[in-house]
Formats: C-alpha cells, sequence, structure tokens
C-alpha cells in the first residue's frame, strides 16, 4: 500500500536503552536537575561545602565538651560526647554518595541523576573512570556500586536498572570475549570499555569486587566468603575506629 508507512527495523549490534515513564517523584527530580543534569562544579562546590560542615560539626563536638571539661563547667559525659560524635561522622560519611531513587535520562539514558546528603547530582554513565563497589552484608546492610565519572562526581547505587546499563557499557566488544565470559584473577583491576554515544569509548578502571557483582568477572567460593568476612570486618572496625579516635581526642584535650 503506497501510504501505508514502513516501520525501521532496528541496527543489528546496536542496543537502544529506554526510559519507562518517571513517577512524579522522577519527574520532579529530573525537573530539578535539567535536561543534561546537575553540572559538575555545582555538586563538586557542595560535596566542599559538606565537607567542611561536618568537619567543623565533628571539631565542636569533640573540642567543646573538652574545653568545657577543662574549664570545670562539665565534670563528665564529655567522653561520652566524643565518642557519639566519631561514631555519627564515621556514619554520615560512609553515606555521602549514596542514594535513594535514581533516574536514568538523556541520550540513552547515559545520565543517571539521584539525591544524595549533599544535594541532587548527575553521573556520565558514558564516562566512567572508576568503579568500586561497597558492601554490607546483612539484613540492614547494603551492596553498592560506587561510580566516578571523568568529571570527579560520584554516586553510590543499587537500582538493578543502574547496575545492568553500567555492565552492558563496560562489557568488552570483541564477539569471542563476549561469548566466553571475562574471567578475572582475584585482587586484579579490570580495564573495561564501552561503546557510547557517537561510536566513542569510555575506559574505566573497574576493581574486581565491582566486576563481580556486575557479571564481568568471577569468584571461587571460599574467595566468596573471604571477601564476606572482609566487608563485615571494615563495615564494622569503621565506625567503631572513628568512635574511638574521638574518644582519645576528647580525653587528650581534656587532660592535657
Amino acid at each position: 500500500m503506497a501510504g501505508k508507512k514502513r516501520r525501521k527495523k532496528p541496527q543489528p549490534g546496536r542496543a537502544v536503552a529506554v526510559a519507562a515513564p518517571p513517577s512524579r517523584r522522577e519527574a520532579r527530580l529530573l525537573a530539578k536537575a535539567g535536561p543534561d543534569g546537575v553540572p559538575a562544579g555545582t555538586s563538586l562546590r557542595h560535596d566542599r561545602i559538606g565537607y567542611a560542615l561536618l568537619g567543623a560539626a565533628t571539631a565542636a563536638g569533640i573540642g567543646v565538651p573538652a574545653v568545657l571539661e577543662r574549664c570545670g563547667t562539665v565534670h563528665e559525659g564529655e567522653q561520652l560526647i566524643g565518642t557519639i560524635t566519631g561514631l555519627v561522622a564515621a556514619c554520615v560519611l560512609e553515606r555521602w554518595h549514596s542514594t535513594g531513587r535514581c533516574v536514568g535520562h538523556g541520550p540513552d539514558l547515559r545520565y543517571v541523576t539521584a539525591r544524595t546528603l549533599t544535594g541532587v547530582r548527575t553521573v556520565d554513565l558514558t564516562a566512567l573512570v572508576r568503579v568500586r563497589r561497597s558492601r554490607m552484608p546483612g539484613r540492614r546492610g547494603w551492596d553498592e556500586l560506587w561510580l566516578t565519572d571523568a568529571r570527579g562526581v560520584s554516586l553510590r547505587v543499587d537500582e538493578k536498572q543502574v547496575l545492568e546499563r553500567v555492565a552492558a557499557l563496560l562489557r568488552p566488544q570483541d564477539d569471542a570475549t563476549a561469548q566466553a565470559g571475562e574471567t578475572v584473577r582475584d585482587g586484579e583491576t579490570v580495564q573495561a570499555s564501552g561503546t557510547v554515544r557517537d561510536g566513542g569509548t569510555a575506559t574505566a578502571r573497574v576493581s574486581h569486587h565491582a566486576a563481580v557483582l556486575l557479571g564481568l568477572a568471577t569468584r571461587s567460593r571460599s574467595r566468596r566468603v573471604g571477601r564476606a568476612c572482609v566487608d563485615v570486618l571494615v563495615g564494622l572496625y569503621a565506625p567503631g575506629t572513628a568512635a574511638g579516635l574521638g574518644l582519645l581526642t576528647t580525653w587528650l584535650l581534656a587532660t592535657a
């Protein structure tokens, strides 16, 4: 039929990412970020301000009780306040770039925008330079991918759609390699390249721990158990160490 339009067939080897209709919350997030996402300068400036405020609050929480103790205004409780201050500071830093709801947008969903403790920020998935993994096993734990793009903006995400998109971008494009699967030795840094818009490529340093989560590498059962133990120890000792440093610092300032 002359007036009937022919449907274009998809080009072989070219995957097109299609975004689902955004929810009301995602629409508000996109409206705030803009079509190209939040500028990197804005996100990095918010980071610097947040670090400064957190540092000032931590110094005040540790130093003020110690000064009051030395002046005789407070006679007990200053070490407990210092301990709690160190613990809270460590927990805040641990979740600094963690996100709630993420939304993908832009050409081929190359941008991921989410809200963090320092405000809304956007990572360019086609310009990733470092991919790591942060994991804390348990019911109240987490398992997140820590993404950093070439502009220096970081996000920690755990949404399945984002992980699949990152894995697709970083998966080797060579047919033989893709069919065999990429197996990387434990402890080795993965150099992975992914196809990006306009035929370019992006190369990122992917830790082996992150590559396992993305399906780009494999790990034996014994290695999985060992890594789980390391994750638990790090998750427990980091806040405990910060609490101990807060206690020690308060005691030194009060008694020096």
